[in-house]
């Protein structure tokens, strides 16, 4: 079976729109555009990633910059 199989269950706006995620994941495959079909995340953007919240428990870039001292 090839990708343009695929066009048979799915419409070709949606077909479309699964290919052009996957290219933006270098993804080329069959099954790669078929799960990205059936789990429907043609349409999810790719930068709605939220921001961790602030916490004292959580370390940011700064923490792992400092050179580690082992002569203490």
């Amino acid at each position: 079976m090839g990708i343009l199989s695929l066009a048979r269950k799915y419409d070709k706006p949606r077909l479309d729109k699964a290919c052009k995620r996957a290219i933006s994941f270098d993804l080329y495959s069959y099954q790669g555009i078929r799960n990205i079909l059936e789990k429907k995340l043609e349409d999810h953007q790719l930068d709605s990633f939220e921001s961790l919240p602030s916490h004292s428990n959580i370390r940011g870039t700064a923490y792992y910059a400092q050179e580690i001292r082992h002569d203490q």
